[in-house]
C-alpha cells in the first residue's frame, strides 16, 4: 500500500455494503491536512483526480480484503471539485470477471456528482 493509499484509508469515515442495490458505499473526509492537497494548487486546493480514483481502489480493496491494483481505466469523467474539509461519498458496483474486477464508481460531494469511473482492477 502506497503512502497516498494509507492516507486515503485513514480519510475513510464509513464503509458499508447495500445488498438491496448491490453497491459498496464509503465516505471519505478530506481535511486540510490531507496530503493530496499539497501543491494542487497552492492558493486554491482541490483534490487531484488520482486521489479520487485511488479512493475507489482503497474502498474495493477493503471490501474484498485483497490488495488490488488498477489494470485499466476505461472511462473517467470529472464534473465538480473537492476542496479541503469536504466529505465525499463513493458508490461502487463491483463485478467479478474471471479474476478481474469490473468497477463502476461515482463520487458525490453533498449530493453533487464529482466524478464517475469505469475501470478494471486485479490482484
Amino acid at each position: 500500500m502506497t503512502l497516498m493509499q494509507k492516507a486515503l484509508f485513514n480519510a475513510m469515515q464509513s464503509f458499508d455494503y447495500d445488498q438491496l442495490t448491490d453497491t459498496l458505499i464509503s465516505e471519505f473526509l478530506f481535511d486540510e491536512n490531507f496530503p493530496g492537497f499539497t501543491g494542487h494548487f497552492p492558493d486554491f486546493s482541490i483534490l487531484p483526480a488520482i486521489c479520487q480514483i485511488e479512493s475507489v481502489l482503497v474502498a474495493c480493496s477493503k471490501y474484498l480484503n485483497k490488495e488490488l491494483r488498477i489494470k485499466k481505466i476505461k472511462k473517467a469523467k470529472f464534473t465538480s471539485m473537492v476542496h479541503p474539509g469536504d466529505t465525499v461519498e463513493v458508490r461502487i458496483e463491483i463485478k467479478d470477471e474471471d479474476g478481474l474486477y469490473g468497477i463502476r464508481a461515482a463520487l458525490f460531494n453533498s449530493s453533487v456528482k464529482v466524478s464517475v469511473f469505469t475501470m478494471t482492477m486485479e490482484l
